[in-house]
């Protein structure tokens, strides 16, 4: 097989710029993807570019906005006729909102959706069809640790995540005897500009009639602030570019379902531990257990 080439989304900043580098030098052929790559992200494409150029590293930087049907369709197009395959799709575009649930308005809540979930699936939807061709391929959803509780003022967010988690899951089923693996990556609190950026409530007047509890959203994210600043080696979002290099190298069918990273996770991973017998359970009790994962898929195959 020719080298191996992986698609990552959001790659202007986080997790999905800092994967790039790494995963070319890991002989990976990289599609960078970002959407305003001549204007908002102007800067953060030459860098990449400049990857490429200087580093002789196999990296691409390609436009994709999650959000629009054609670009999704036109990039990805694009992939299949330069390299003729996706190996690795790292769904990692996302953006996040925070204050209080009921001052968003109902379009700020879809617009939370349309990145985090409907993105994810439209990217995904798009690349499928290589990898049942090829028999093979990985999906990584970057969802995130709030994705598994429902902490006050991440409403939308954790609900976006919780949908991105569902769909990883239902995925990893059904894709299996396709030779397909599906993967969840649940980061805690990090350093990258998910937080800065969040995205407040317009809605100011209905805040306001919270009293006191309209300003705690902030003490909150000045409180992440904190833990950046005091904890930098705990929130370096270099531990998720490794959790997901880590999956990236294991074989089909030794990837767990979900690996949470970092300490700061919100119990997220004492929710994973309670509930890891559930979907097994699930699946026997319909009769398909053999779905649990691509390596017994395929020895069931065999049977």
């Amino acid at each position: 097989m020719s080298r191996p080439v992986a698609l990552v989304t959001g790659c202007s900043s986080g997790f999905g710029r800092l994967l790039v580098e790494p995963l070319a030098r890991a002989g990976y052929l990289v599609y960078a993807t970002m959407r305003d790559v001549d204007r908002r992200n102007a800067l953060a494409a030459a860098e990449l570019t400049e990857l490429r150029t200087r580093q002789q590293l196999d990296v691409q930087v390609a436009p994709l906005d999650v959000t629009s049907d054609s670009g999704v369709d036109q990039a990805v197009r694009m992939i299949e006729r330069q390299a003729g395959r996706v190996d690795v799709l790292v769904n990692n575009a996302g953006c996040m909102t925070g204050g209080i649930t009921e001052a968003f308005s109902v379009k700020e809540f879809e617009q939370q959706f349309q990145t985090n979930v409907i993105g994810l699936f439209r990217v995904t939807r798009a690349v499928l069809p290589m990898m049942r061709r090829q028999h093979s391929g990985l999906l990584v959803h970057v969802s995130a640790a709030l994705g598994r509780i429902a902490p006050p003022f991440f409403a939308a967010y954790s609900a976006s995540k919780g949908a991105v988690d569902a769909i990883g899951e239902s995925l990893r089923y059904e894709l299996a005897p396709l030779g397909i693996d599906s993967v969840i990556v649940e980061p805690s609190v990090f350093h990258t500009r998910l937080f800065s950026s969040a995205h407040r409530p317009a809605d100011g007047m209905r805040a306001i009639e919270y009293g006191a509890t309209a300003a705690i959203s902030g003490q909150l994210f000045a409180a992440f602030d904190q833990m950046f600043e005091t904890q930098p080696d705990e929130t370096d979002p270099q531990h998720v570019v490794e959790a997901i290099l880590d999956l990236i190298a294991m074989r089909p069918g030794e990837r767990p379902l979900r690996t949470v990273v970092g300490r700061a996770d919100f119990g997220a991973a004492k929710v994973n531990e309670l509930t890891a017998s559930i979907g097994r359970e699930m699946l026997a009790a319909v009769g398909l257990q053999h779905l649990e994962n691509v390596s017994t898929a395929r020895a069931a195959a065999m049977v």
